[in-house]
This record gives C-alpha cells, sequence and structure tokens, in this order.
C-alpha cells in the first residue's frame, strides 16, 4: 500500500529553477531551493556542473541568479553572505570570490554588458538614502536594526490615486525601486536618476544605454509601466511606449538591427512587440491566428510548481525571438522571426518546459516539470 502524502513531505521537495548554460557551452548552471525548517523558508543555492565530468558543485547557500562569464570559470550571481543579496563574482576554478555591490538594501537584480565591464542592477531605496549618499553603503548590523526598527513604526503612505483606489496594491512607507550602473572591477557604482520607479534594466548592445520599465503615471494609470532608453553619457532618457499594456515581468530584449522586443498584455496572456528606437514605431509580431495557437509568450501559461525564476522566457537570436509558449496543452519553445510571421514550434518535450536557456548555437538548458512533479533540470 502507498504511503500517504502528509503536508510535511513537503519540507523535502527541491525546486529547480534558472537553468543556465556558458557561453562556450562547457559548463551548465541551475539553482535549487530547499525548505529550511528551522525559518520555514526557502533557501536557493547555485549548482553548476562540467559538461565534460558530469562533476556537480554547488556554491554557498543563499546564492542565486547566477550569470556565466565569457571566460566560463568566472560567475556571477547574487548572494545573501553579507546579510542583504548582493552581486558576487566566483572562480569556479579555485572557489575565491569577490563582492561586487553594497546595496544597502541589496540587489533584485542585475544584467551584465557586452564587454562584461559594468553591471546594470535594479534595488529598492528609500529617496532620502540617495539624496544622503548612503544608498550604496551597506548597513551594519547595529544600523540595520535600527532601521528595521524606524521602519516598523513608520506610517503607510498612498499619495497615488491606484493606492487610493486598492489600499493593498502599492501601499509602501516611502521605498520605490531605483537603477543604477557599478563597474565589476572597481564597484564603483551610481544610481540613475530617471525620476520614477523604475525596474527591470538591460543593457543596449553597445553599452551606452540602459532599457528599463518606469512608472511615470500619477492617476489612475499609475499601476501602469512604459518602456524607457537612458543614455548613460547624456542622462537623456526617452520614452518608447505609451498604454501598450507592458508586462511587468521580464527585461526588455534588444535585436542587433536596433529594436527593442517587450511583451504586452492581450487578454490573459503576453505577446511579443518590436518597439524601433529610431522612430518608436510598434509592430506586433504575432497575429490572432498564431495568438490562438500558442497562447502568447507569457511563461506562466500552464500548470507550474516551479518555484524560482529563470533568467528570461524569450531570447532575440538569429533573426527569431525564442520564447516560452502553449503548445497542445503543454508549455514549449516556440520562435517567431523579429520582423513579424508565422510561429513555428521549435522544441516540445513530454513535459513542460518550465524555464529555458538558449545559446546561438541552439544548445538549450531547460527546467521541466508538470502541475504534479518539481522541475528537473535538463541537458
Amino acid at each position: 500500500m502507498a504511503k500517504q502524502f502528509k503536508p510535511e513531505h513537503l519540507k523535502h521537495f527541491r525546486y529547480v529553477s534558472w537553468p543556465m548554460l556558458s557561453a562556450d557551452g562547457t559548463k551548465a548552471a541551475y539553482v535549487v531551493k530547499t525548505s529550511e525548517e528551522a525559518s520555514g523558508l526557502h533557501i536557493p543555492q547555485v549548482h553548476w556542473i562540467d559538461r565534460a565530468t558530469q562533476a556537480d558543485s554547488a556554491l554557498m547557500a543563499g546564492t542565486h541568479a547566477p550569470v556565466f562569464l565569457r571566460d566560463s570559470s568566472k560567475m556571477l550571481c547574487l548572494s545573501a553572505e553579507s546579510g542583504e543579496d548582493q552581486v558576487w563574482l566566483y572562480d569556479l576554478t579555485d572557489g575565491s570570490k569577490q563582492q561586487l555591490t553594497h546595496l544597502r538594501h541589496g540587489v533584485k537584480r542585475f544584467r551584465v554588458n557586452g564587454d562584461e565591464t559594468q553591471l546594470v542592477f535594479e534595488a529598492i531605496l528609500w529617496p532620502e538614502e540617495v539624496e544622503e549618499g548612503i544608498a550604496l553603503t551597506e548597513m551594519s548590523p547595529e544600523e540595520k536594526s535600527a532601521w528595521e526598527e524606524e521602519i516598523e513604526w513608520r506610517p503607510y503612505e498612498a499619495t497615488e490615486l491606484v493606492c487610493k483606489m486598492d489600499e493593498w496594491y502599492g501601499m509602501r512607507k516611502g521605498e520605490f525601486e531605483h537603477i543604477g550602473v557599478a563597474d565589476i572591477a572597481t564597484g564603483a557604482a551610481r544610481i540613475l536618476p530617471t525620476g520614477m520607479a523604475s525596474i527591470y534594466p538591460a543593457f543596449s548592445p553597445d553599452g551606452k544605454a540602459v532599457a528599463f520599465y518606469g512608472y511615470p503615471y500619477h492617476d489612475a494609470r499609475g499601476n501602469a509601466v512604459e518602456l524607457f532608453l537612458y543614455d548613460l553619457t547624456t542622462g537623456e532618457m526617452t520614452q518608447l511606449s505609451e498604454g501598450l499594456g507592458i508586462c511587468k515581468d521580464h527585461c526588455p530584449i534588444f535585436t542587433e538591427d536596433g529594436a527593442v522586443i517587450t511583451f504586452a498584455y492581450q487578454g490573459m496572456v503576453g505577446a511579443p512587440y518590436r518597439i524601433d528606437i529610431a522612430d518608436k514605431a510598434i509592430t506586433p509580431l504575432m497575429d490572432d491566428a498564431d495568438d490562438k495557437i500558442t497562447h502568447g509568450a507569457n511563461p506562466l501559461i500552464t500548470g507550474r510548481t516551479e518555484n524560482g525564476a529563470s533568467f528570461a522566457y524569450a531570447y532575440a537570436q538569429e533573426g527569431y525571438l525564442y520564447f516560452l509558449g502553449a503548445r497542445n496543452s503543454r508549455t514549449s519553445i516556440c520562435r517567431v522571426p523579429l520582423l513579424g510571421g508565422p510561429v513555428e514550434l521549435v522544441q516540445q518535450a513530454e513535459s513542460d518546459i518550465q524555464g529555458f536557456f538558449r545559446l546561438p548555437s541552439g544548445d538549450v538548458a531547460c527546467a521541466m516539470g508538470t502541475l504534479a512533479t518539481p522541475p528537473e533540470f535538463c541537458l
């Protein structure tokens, strides 16, 4: 007789996410979240694999969001070793590591530019911290304790109309998302003065600009984001979209021919749109027929048991946008031409592909699972 499943068995589950490959394809990485009984939290940990020997190694507990550098022996990831999630550089050969960021409240996410000299990050900060020049300095344990006590007694603010319409959304104590850039060699960093809450930053291919989603509205549209481009040399900021209904769950994707791909809500799913930087022309990449077949490009399509995130759920490569779409009641890898055209099925598995990373060579790493089983890492 089969043993009866009990709630306490959940603590033994291992949740796999964030599949990743090195540029030369020699190494792979993924994140495993396991339950910590003492705290009741799920703790992430980066694992990496030498594909030649199949040896599986792990970084310290609390690491996540791994990204290989072109030298596949080096990896960037987020780690809470110093108390808050910061960007660290790991040498996988000798095990040495170096902390690159020192944000007061840690880093939420980051991206690296093409020549691997800078990273762009997103962080939660209070405006007064930026004004006083302390946003880029970590707190000591005593400072953190005092800060937590202060915030505990600070009143919530509901100054935006959208907050007054729905008090459970956007109620804050003065904090909001900021973006900034940091030098990988020296750690020197600065906050970009966008003048609004800013999320999901990404470098342009030449590294001279950053695309991000900002909250420019202070009316009933306060919950909506638009696509912006920030010039790192001049500080000039350009709004590229208006009223598109952009999904707030992915970084903008640059193409080689001077456009940005973003995803916007069409009904209950996300559809890809091409926005040309030069003239701000917006072109949908999928028509209604394709949308009915693939059900958009939103990663939360079919049954998901993933406990974690992925680097991205779409990649612009070789003239195509590769993305996760639903085909035959299953999440699969599809593609659509970057100039628009029919959607094609690229890779389908026996279970749902819940996350994937694709190299231009076509090499793919996936996290695959079903509604009833946690995902596994697959190459």
